[in-house]
Protein backbone atom coordinates (compact mmCIF):
# COMPACT_ATOMS: atom_id res chain seq x y z
CA UNK A 1 0.00 0.00 0.00
CA UNK A 2 2.58 2.56 0.56
CA UNK A 3 4.66 1.56 -2.54
CA UNK A 4 1.74 2.20 -4.21
CA UNK A 5 0.76 5.83 -2.36
CA UNK A 6 4.62 6.64 -3.44
CA UNK A 7 4.00 5.94 -6.75
CA UNK A 8 0.90 8.00 -7.39
CA UNK A 9 2.51 10.56 -5.51
CA UNK A 10 5.50 10.66 -7.78
CA UNK A 11 3.22 10.49 -10.77
CA UNK A 12 1.16 13.39 -9.65
CA UNK A 13 4.32 15.42 -8.77
CA UNK A 14 5.82 14.47 -12.58
CA UNK A 15 2.22 15.87 -13.93
CA UNK A 16 2.57 19.18 -12.02
CA UNK A 17 5.95 20.00 -13.18
CA UNK A 18 5.03 18.95 -16.93
CA UNK A 19 2.10 21.47 -16.76
CA UNK A 20 4.27 24.64 -15.08
CA UNK A 21 6.88 23.91 -17.45
CA UNK A 22 4.44 23.66 -20.28
CA UNK A 23 3.41 27.06 -19.34
CA UNK A 24 4.37 29.53 -22.51
CA UNK A 25 4.05 33.36 -23.14
CA UNK A 26 1.72 34.86 -26.15
CA UNK A 27 2.59 37.86 -27.31
CA UNK A 28 -0.43 39.26 -26.53
CA UNK A 29 -0.88 41.77 -23.49
CA UNK A 30 -3.54 42.84 -21.36
CA UNK A 31 -3.45 46.68 -19.40
CA UNK A 32 -5.44 46.87 -16.44
CA UNK A 33 -5.53 48.53 -13.41
CA UNK A 34 -2.87 47.43 -10.88
CA UNK A 35 -5.24 47.97 -7.63
CA UNK A 36 -7.41 45.67 -9.20
CA UNK A 37 -10.67 46.08 -6.98
CA UNK A 38 -12.66 45.90 -9.30
CA UNK A 39 -10.21 44.76 -12.62
CA UNK A 40 -10.59 46.92 -15.53
CA UNK A 41 -9.76 46.92 -18.56
CA UNK A 42 -7.96 49.12 -21.50
CA UNK A 43 -9.75 47.60 -24.58
CA UNK A 44 -11.26 49.34 -27.46
CA UNK A 45 -14.84 50.15 -27.80
CA UNK A 46 -16.48 51.52 -30.63
CA UNK A 47 -13.14 52.49 -31.94
CA UNK A 48 -12.29 54.42 -28.94
CA UNK A 49 -9.54 53.24 -26.06
CA UNK A 50 -12.28 52.66 -23.28
CA UNK A 51 -11.88 51.49 -19.82
CA UNK A 52 -14.43 47.97 -18.74
CA UNK A 53 -14.61 44.96 -17.26
CA UNK A 54 -13.96 41.63 -19.36
CA UNK A 55 -15.76 40.87 -22.55
CA UNK A 56 -13.63 38.41 -24.47
CA UNK A 57 -11.36 37.20 -22.25
CA UNK A 58 -12.17 33.41 -20.81
CA UNK A 59 -14.03 33.03 -24.25
CA UNK A 60 -10.97 33.27 -26.47
CA UNK A 61 -7.93 31.32 -26.98
CA UNK A 62 -4.96 32.87 -25.15
CA UNK A 63 -3.78 33.61 -28.28
CA UNK A 64 -6.60 35.08 -30.54
CA UNK A 65 -7.11 38.84 -30.85
CA UNK A 66 -9.75 40.93 -29.32
CA UNK A 67 -10.11 44.34 -28.11
CA UNK A 68 -8.59 43.81 -25.05
CA UNK A 69 -5.66 42.35 -26.08
CA UNK A 70 -2.38 44.55 -27.10
CA UNK A 71 0.80 43.82 -28.88
CA UNK A 72 3.76 45.40 -27.36
CA UNK A 73 6.42 46.50 -30.25
CA UNK A 74 9.20 48.26 -28.48
CA UNK A 75 8.40 51.55 -26.99
CA UNK A 76 4.57 51.36 -28.94
CA UNK A 77 1.26 49.47 -27.65
CA UNK A 78 -0.75 48.26 -30.36
CA UNK A 79 -4.72 47.28 -30.90
CA UNK A 80 -4.76 43.45 -31.16
CA UNK A 81 -8.09 43.84 -33.03
CA UNK A 82 -6.57 46.39 -35.55
CA UNK A 83 -7.65 49.64 -34.55
CA UNK A 84 -4.74 51.26 -33.71
CA UNK A 85 -1.87 52.52 -31.17
CA UNK A 86 -2.53 53.87 -27.62
CA UNK A 87 -1.38 57.78 -27.70
CA UNK A 88 -1.26 60.83 -25.48
CA UNK A 89 -0.77 64.67 -26.65
CA UNK A 90 2.87 64.60 -27.24
CA UNK A 91 2.76 68.65 -26.84
CA UNK A 92 0.86 67.97 -22.89
CA UNK A 93 -2.17 69.93 -23.94
CA UNK A 94 -4.59 67.72 -23.05
CA UNK A 95 -3.63 64.54 -20.60
CA UNK A 96 -6.44 62.33 -22.50
CA UNK A 97 -5.05 59.15 -23.99
CA UNK A 98 -6.63 57.96 -27.18
CA UNK A 99 -6.47 55.97 -30.17
CA UNK A 100 -4.07 56.73 -33.12
CA UNK A 101 -4.11 55.21 -36.49
CA UNK A 102 -0.61 55.08 -37.03
CA UNK A 103 2.31 55.52 -35.01
CA UNK A 104 3.96 58.58 -34.54
CA UNK A 105 4.22 61.30 -32.04
CA UNK A 106 2.77 60.21 -29.03
CA UNK A 107 2.51 56.77 -29.19
CA UNK A 108 5.89 56.30 -27.66
CA UNK A 109 5.79 54.52 -23.87
CA UNK A 110 8.10 53.37 -20.89
CA UNK A 111 7.33 49.96 -20.30
CA UNK A 112 8.80 48.35 -17.08
CA UNK A 113 8.49 44.79 -17.55
CA UNK A 114 9.49 42.30 -15.09
CA UNK A 115 9.42 38.57 -14.47
CA UNK A 116 7.36 36.94 -11.70
CA UNK A 117 5.81 33.88 -10.76
CA UNK A 118 7.71 30.44 -10.12
CA UNK A 119 8.33 30.11 -13.87
CA UNK A 120 9.13 32.80 -14.51
CA UNK A 121 7.42 33.41 -18.43
CA UNK A 122 4.86 35.55 -16.73
CA UNK A 123 5.75 39.57 -17.23
CA UNK A 124 4.24 42.78 -15.91
CA UNK A 125 4.76 46.21 -15.36
CA UNK A 126 3.73 49.67 -15.07
CA UNK A 127 3.08 51.81 -17.96
CA UNK A 128 4.28 55.60 -18.49
CA UNK A 129 4.35 58.40 -21.28
CA UNK A 130 8.01 58.32 -23.00
CA UNK A 131 8.29 61.61 -24.15
CA UNK A 132 7.02 64.92 -24.00
CA UNK A 133 5.79 67.22 -21.39
CA UNK A 134 4.16 64.50 -19.62
CA UNK A 135 6.69 61.91 -19.79
CA UNK A 136 7.21 59.72 -16.81
CA UNK A 137 3.41 60.25 -15.99
CA UNK A 138 1.41 57.11 -15.80
CA UNK A 139 -1.76 55.60 -17.75
CA UNK A 140 -4.91 55.95 -15.01
CA UNK A 141 -8.15 56.30 -15.65
CA UNK A 142 -10.64 59.29 -14.17
CA UNK A 143 -14.26 59.97 -13.92
CA UNK A 144 -16.22 62.59 -16.05
CA UNK A 145 -19.74 64.10 -15.48
CA UNK A 146 -20.95 64.85 -18.17
CA UNK A 147 -24.23 66.95 -19.24
CA UNK A 148 -26.88 65.21 -21.65
CA UNK A 149 -29.29 67.58 -23.78
CA UNK A 150 -32.55 67.19 -21.35
CA UNK A 151 -30.23 68.56 -17.83
CA UNK A 152 -29.56 65.05 -16.73
CA UNK A 153 -26.00 64.20 -16.33
CA UNK A 154 -23.80 60.62 -16.62
CA UNK A 155 -20.74 59.56 -15.32
CA UNK A 156 -18.10 58.55 -17.68
CA UNK A 157 -14.42 56.86 -17.11
CA UNK A 158 -11.35 58.09 -19.20
CA UNK A 159 -7.73 57.27 -19.91
CA UNK A 160 -5.87 59.62 -19.12
CA UNK A 161 -2.26 60.36 -18.17
CA UNK A 162 -1.26 61.61 -14.54
CA UNK A 163 1.34 62.57 -12.63
CA UNK A 164 0.29 60.84 -9.07
CA UNK A 165 -2.14 58.13 -10.70
CA UNK A 166 -4.83 56.87 -8.44
CA UNK A 167 -5.50 53.58 -10.44
CA UNK A 168 -2.55 52.89 -12.19
CA UNK A 169 -2.59 50.77 -14.93
CA UNK A 170 0.31 47.98 -16.21
CA UNK A 171 0.26 45.72 -19.00
CA UNK A 172 0.36 42.11 -17.99
CA UNK A 173 1.70 39.21 -20.78
CA UNK A 174 -0.82 36.33 -21.59
CA UNK A 175 0.51 33.03 -21.00
CA UNK A 176 -1.00 29.79 -21.78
Amino acid sequence: MARRTILLLALWLAAVSVGVASLKATNRFTIHNSDGKPKEFVKVWLGEAAVGGRSWLGLLSDDSDAPERWYILGSQIKSSSGSGYLAYDPEGKSNRVFLSREAGKGTDWTISLEHFGEEKVRERGPITAYRGPMAGWSLDVEEVQEKLKDGDSVTGRRLVLSKKPRHPFVADRICQ
